[in-house]
């Protein structure tokens, strides 16, 4: 698919790596973050439809020298009510950001970090072999950990696929929550408090 949009599109700046040497989410997106060659980086998911105005609004927050990453609501493409569906995310997301207080996520599907603060956690974000939690929510910690501000934008929009509603609702607010600690895939707690070599024995499991 991506050869094909590069014959389509042959001046585009469409740079295709290909990562054989380490299966799993987190070798393939670390090294796709390790190739790019901006100041910030964009991450979407394979599913994700960037909204037109989305690399505008990155600039727009990235401005500010000290914004280190930024996240912002989804749209339900596959859903009917599409704007009501993207309201509702945008509050929920807001409101969970309050209850978090100083603890802000990024989310997998719809996020920016500054290619400096990418460097920085990249020695010590979680390899999470055995994908057990959420690498986006692990991003967000080691970003928290090292004092790098994360900011939310309801104009900072991307789309992604209904089928993560699959997912159970309830782990959210408990996940990104001021006092609650984040979870692993098996409803085990990820301890954001833990030293940064825990993450190397995955010691997770309860």
């Amino acid at each position: 698919m991506l050869e094909s949009l590069r014959a389509e599109f042959p001046d585009a700046p469409l740079r295709i790596f290909r990562q054989d040497a380490e299966q799993g989410l987190v070798p393939t997106r670390n090294f796709g973050l390790d190739q790019a060659i901006g100041e910030v980086i964009g991450r979407i998911d394979a599913d994700s439809v960037i909204e037109p105005d989305w690399v505008q609004e990155v600039r727009r927050i990235f401005a500010d020298g000290t914004v280190d990453a930024a996240t912002g609501p989804m749209i339900y493409y596959d859903m009917p009510l599409q704007r009501l569906g993207h309201h509702a995310d945008d509050a929920l997301r807001r409101a969970i950001l309050r209850l978090a207080r100083d603890y802000h996520f990024v989310f997998g599907s719809n996020m920016a970090i500054r290619a400096s603060a990418w460097r920085d956690i990249r020695g010590v974000a979680c390899r999470d072999a055995n994908d057990e939690m959420h690498e986006d929510i692990d991003l967000s910690i080691h970003l928290q950990r090292r004092g790098h501000r994360v900011v939310y934008s309801s104009d900072m929009v991307a789309g992604m696929s209904a089928r993560r509603l699959d997912d159970n609702p309830g782990t959210t607010p408990a996940t990104c929550a001021g006092g609650s600690a984040p979870t692993t895939r098996t409803g085990s707690p990820i301890r954001p408090c833990a030293p940064p070599w825990s993450c190397s024995r995955r010691s997770t499991r309860s």
